[in-house]
């Protein structure tokens, strides 16, 4: 998907946005970066590089512990 664009706050991706990159436009909050299509809310944002938050526990696991 072209013109995916992370809104980032604090290193913290806040929102995905499709923009053409070339009206003016800027977020309220943080700043709008380039992003790959598969980058989504709660994703870090560190020297130019998206990471993926942790995958979260199976609930299953911590009930049977």
């Amino acid at each position: 998907m072209d013109n995916v664009y992370a809104v980032v706050e604090d290193n913290i991706v806040t929102n995905i946005v499709m923009w053409d990159g070339t009206e003016e436009w800027e977020p309220e909050k943080g700043e709008a970066f380039p992003a790959p299509s598969n980058v989504g809310i709660g994703w870090s944002y560190v020297d130019g590089e998206y990471i993926a938050p942790p995958e979260p526990e199976d609930i299953a696991s911590v009930i049977d512990a």
